[in-house]
């Protein structure tokens, strides 16, 4: 049997900061955004049995 795990963190430094005035993108409500960093932490945890 193997375990396995995975993590990822994903950062994107945009150098933006603010709010949009009130737009409707494709496929999104219509609403104000803000234009700021964002940080992602992403992981995943693998248990196989092999014969």
């Amino acid at each position: 049997m193997t375990f396995t795990g995975e993590v990822t963190y994903t950062n994107l430094d945009q150098d933006y900061s603010g709010l949009t005035g009130s737009v409707k993108p494709t496929g999104k409500p219509t609403a104000t955004y803000e234009f700021k960093d964002q940080q992602i932490w992403s992981g995943i945890v693998r248990a196989q049995r092999n014969f």
